[in-house]
């Protein structure tokens, strides 16, 4: 049995801790866009150390307390299909005004699981709460 890949899209935004968009940090919000076009996944991972425009979590401080906020990088990713992932583009567009967003080809392992849920119809699909 050959092993079978489903031809999907990646989304993945680059931004820091502080980057607000209106009174909530922007993963946040981004996090909240997600679950409501019901993109299939969206992970938030925060970074050690990065540079982009400026240095990001780099404290001039001997020790840091871990419940001191130092500003470190945010990475955004989706994965979903290609229509899935325009539908946010609009957002991007309008409110990602310090950051990068990029779009990449994924091929991603299709298992029963993952079968199931990208053979559903978007609106079949569950909409995560992930308001705070």
């Amino acid at each position: 049995m050959a092993t079978e890949f489903l031809e999907l899209k990646k989304l993945t935004i680059y931004v820091g801790e502080d980057f607000f968009c209106g009174d909530r940090p922007f993963y946040k919000v981004m996090l909240d866009v997600a679950a409501k076009y019901k993109l299939a996944g969206c992970t938030v991972f925060r970074g050690l150390q990065g540079y982009g425009s400026r240095v990001r979590g780099r404290e001039r401080r001997m020790l840091i307390s871990v419940s001191d906020a130092i500003n470190l990088p945010v990475i955004i990713t989706a994965i979903d299909t290609a229509d899935q992932i325009e539908r946010v583009m609009p957002f991007l567009e309008k409110n990602l005004t310090h950051g990068v967003a990029t779009v990449d080809d994924v091929k991603m392992l299709a298992t029963e699981f993952v079968k199931n849920r990208f053979n559903k119809a978007v609106e079949e699909r569950e909409n995560p709460a992930l308001r705070e």
